[in-house]
């Protein structure tokens, strides 16, 4: 069993950690980038883990962009992520 298991999950090497300085600044995200990205979303699909359908998120980019911006954004300096 344990070589079936080996052979179906293969162990991989340790990812590096990358260490970011002020060299790694980002751009931040911009109001076009934005709605380019939510216009591309496909709609009537199953929302993501977070909950929230696709279609809510083009609303929510389109007409009120700055409340998704500044939360990407901040996310962004701050290098936080969700998991």
């Amino acid at each position: 069993m344990d070589s079936i298991v080996a052979e179906l999950f293969p162990k991989h090497p340790p990812r590096e950690k990358k260490h970011y300085t002020k060299n790694n600044e980002v751009t931040p995200f911009t109001t076009k980038k934005l709605q380019d990205a939510a216009k591309s979303l496909k709609t009537g699909k199953a929302p993501g883990p977070d909950g929230i359908p696709a279609s809510v998120i083009k609303i929510i980019a389109l007409e009120y962009p700055d409340l998704l911006l500044n939360t990407y954004n901040a996310c962004l300096k701050s290098r936080c992520q969700s998991k």
